[in-house]
């Protein structure tokens, strides 16, 4: 089997977290703070403060990336051109490599680092890279298991459920310093994969027969995207429909997907 190597890599996205652990890309995203409405009044504007908003991404305990907006008028965020952070930085040990069919602990959660009570939802994605770095369909997406822990306030919106994608939608109002639990709780790489093989015989110069094996997996990379967004708690269900384009009720601070 090839030997694969741990890699942090440099930025690429928007508040993101990008690692390559074992040869294996991982890369998540968080944009915050996306309160897109349509204002319809002047009164209704007047209680839209979207420079007070404001989502962390937790990995373990730990804020990996985030997204603030300060006083001062600006944006407050994971430093560098894209905006990210370092996800699964402290998974591996210092040259310790990734193991197929291995259970890593991998407990995601949100923090409201802003200025004002918000609803977040987070959209997982999952998906393979080729050798050139291009998205392949050759390896199956879910093979790339992060556990996700619904129902303990976490709640998917199965409509948008894809093979790569799914959707979370945090169903508490998160207050300011609040963090959410933990949507998932660990990570592992199927070891289904070890299964791929291809083999080809060859005869080698003094006559004896010589068979190759090679992993499918040789030189791809998995990716794993935690997108969250956020809307401010007023007028909230208007604020989800206008931002994400999905018809929730809020009862309270409870927020209920509708079928």
């Amino acid at each position: 089997m090839k030997t694969l190597k741990k890699i942090i890599t440099s930025p690429v996205f928007s508040i993101a977290a990008v690692v390559v652990a074992a040869g294996l890309l991982i890369f998540a995203t968080v944009s915050g703070a996306r309160a897109a409405l349509n204002v319809e009044s002047d009164e209704y504007y007047a209680h839209v403060e979207l420079y007070k908003t404001g989502v962390s991404l937790l990995e373990n305990g730990e804020i990996v990336a985030f997204r603030n907006y300060d006083a001062d008028g600006k944006w407050n965020e994971t430093a560098g051109d894209d905006h990210i952070g370092t996800l699964l930085g402290k998974m591996l040990g210092e040259d310790e490599e990734l193991k197929l069919g291995k259970s890593y602990k991998e407990e995601l959660s949100v923090s409201n680092t802003g200025e004002i009570n918000e609803f977040v939802r987070v959209s997982i994605y999952k998906y393979w890279l080729d050798p050139e770095g291009n998205k392949t369909q050759a390896l199956d997406p879910s093979v790339i298991n992060l556990n996700l822990l619904t129902g303990k306030g976490w709640v998917e919106d199965t409509s948008a459920r894809t093979d790569e994608r799914t959707v979370l939608y945090y169903t508490n109002l998160l207050k300011v310093g609040e963090t959410t639990s933990a949507l998932s709780d660990t990570l592992i790489i199927d070891d289904y994969l070890a299964t791929e093989v291809t083999q080809e015989k060859s005869v080698d110069e003094e006559g004896y027969t010589v068979i190759t094996t090679t992993y499918l997996y040789d030189d791809y990379s998995f990716v794993i995207e935690a997108q969250v967004d956020a809307v401010q708690e007023h007028n909230a269900a208007a604020a989800v429909k206008s931002a994400w384009g999905k018809n929730v009720t809020i009862s309270g601070s409870t927020l209920s997907l509708k079928k």
